[in-house]
């Protein structure tokens, strides 16, 4: 009696390549299950291939250019070590600030360490921050993080946007003129609802109320807006718009971003 004949599993019947497409569509998760089936599949869902597109499309909104490229990047490590982080907010530190300071304990650098001093500007209006993470080139950012002074300060920063840049920015404000003024124009025509809108490639806060009631809450606590979805970037371009006494100058107690680092790590020999 002949041995039965061994029909192939559906791994087997399929192509690398629908396999590929199938698995860039799922969740990390089961990703990482389908690897644990068998060593077939392991080896299918284990490639660069795959992982490149996961990190892509869940970290950039299928923008590539957001992502660090420091040579042949291994995408399997990369998306493994920021599948198991947690959120945590991140460190940044100002490249340039065209709005100068009140004076010099109301400096900029106060902004991006959440220690209770304020920065306040001495530009009245469109004042332009640019910042980049420390530590690493490249973050995953999902929430902006936003404090206001509670009290002790006439004009608390009303608006403002940021643009996430792959890379950091490129110190020139006037480079950013354009998109900045075009999404000011935007929010006063059509008033956005939500607290934190994108529009394009900008993200837009507005807060509304008086000192005592306000832009962020009475006690002057943090705010966190989620963003529409995680992005990667190396830096951020923020433009405060204009504070509660547009003719006097904007008050700002902490400006920052919550999210995961994206580790350096370099290709297994």
């Amino acid at each position: 009696m002949a041995p039965p004949v061994r029909q192939p599993g559906l791994h087997e019947r399929l192509p690398p390549d629908l396999w590929y497409g199938i698995l860039q569509f799922l969740p990390v998760s089961s990703v990482a299950t389908v690897a644990g089936t068998n060593r077939a599949l392991h080896r299918l869902a284990s490639t660069d291939a795959v992982w490149q597109h996961l990190a892509v499309a869940q970290l950039c909104d299928g923008d590539p250019g957001f992502l660090p490229k420091p040579g042949p990047y291994p995408w399997l490590r990369l998306a493994q070590l920021l599948h198991g982080q947690k959120e945590s907010l991140l460190s940044w530190r100002v490249t340039l600030d065209n709005g100068g300071s009140f004076s010099e304990y109301y400096n900029s650098g106060h902004l991006v360490v959440n220690d209770g001093r304020v920065y306040c500007s001495k530009k009245p209006r469109d004042v332009t921050l640019m910042l980049v993470p420390t530590g690493t080139p490249c973050v995953v950012v999902s929430q902006l993080v936003a404090k206001v002074p509670s009290f002790g300060f006439t004009s608390p920063v009303r608006s403002f946007g940021v643009v996430l840049t792959p890379g950091p920015p490129v110190l020139d404000p006037t480079r950013y003129d354009a998109t900045f003024a075009s999404l000011k124009q935007w929010a006063r025509t059509v008033r956005p609802a939500a607290t934190l809108t994108q529009k394009g490639p900008v993200l837009y806060a507005h807060f509304t109320g008086g000192q005592a009631g306000s832009p962020l809450d009475p006690q002057g606590s943090l705010m966190v807006l989620p963003l529409p979805s995680p992005r990667a970037c190396g830096g951020a371009v923020v433009r405060l718009y204009e504070g509660a006494e547009p003719e006097n100058n904007i008050d700002m107690q902490f400006m920052g971003f919550a999210g995961r680092l994206v580790p350096v790590v370099a290709h297994p020999e």
